[in-house]
């Protein structure tokens, strides 16, 4: 079988172990059993008569291209959150799904927790590497398109010890959004 068609079809049989999971047993120990978001309110825009003391060209003018500003994210993260859980699929009767126990976390951002059956450390020996180092976490999108509002699925095969970076936002089918990540 070609390469390419043995990638395709073990992803079209993760997406048929993953349609409708709710409920269901975790098929494998990398499937996330539980996601908990994370949802901020909108930053607050500043006002044209803010008189914070600095200065800004007027918005007739050319923006200015400055690198080492970084841009402005849609939401206060100093603001509190509303938290939700969302069941993905259940475990085994030897296991629990819960976010008590932090070895069965991980935190991919400041919205994103995700919960398995197992310690992470047993389940993901492997350090991220290459195209197996992407992590791709599946649900329905916020309308700003920068966080999710709930999750469906999640496909992780290794673990990172210093972190994830959030790198693109892909369409994906029924109408949700897979935020894929890398190792920091």
């Amino acid at each position: 079988m070609w390469p390419w068609a043995t990638i395709c079809a073990h992803l079209l049989l993760l997406c048929t172990l993953f349609v409708d999971a709710q409920h269901h047993p975790c098929a494998l120990p990398q499937i996330a059993c539980a996601a908990r978001l994370r949802s901020y309110p909108p930053t607050p825009q500043p006002s044209a008569d803010d008189s914070s003391g600095l200065e800004a060209s007027g918005w007739d003018d050319s923006p200015v291209y400055d690198e080492f500003l970084l841009p402005l994210s849609p939401f206060d993260f100093t603001a509190d959150a509303n938290v939700t859980h969302h069941e993905i699929c259940e475990c085994a009767s030897d296991s629990n799904c819960s976010f008590a126990n932090e070895d069965h976390v991980i935190q991919l951002d400041p919205t994103i927790e995700l919960a398995f059956c197992h310690r992470t450390e047993e389940i993901f020996k492997i350090p991220c590497r290459g195209r197996r180092g992407v992590i791709r976490v599946i649900g329905r999108i916020h309308e700003t398109g920068e966080a999710l509002t709930s999750i469906n699925e999640s496909v992780i095969f290794c673990s990172c010890e210093r972190g994830y970076q959030r790198i693109r936002v892909e369409p994906w089918i029924n109408d949700l959004y897979a935020f894929i990540y890398k190792c920091v």
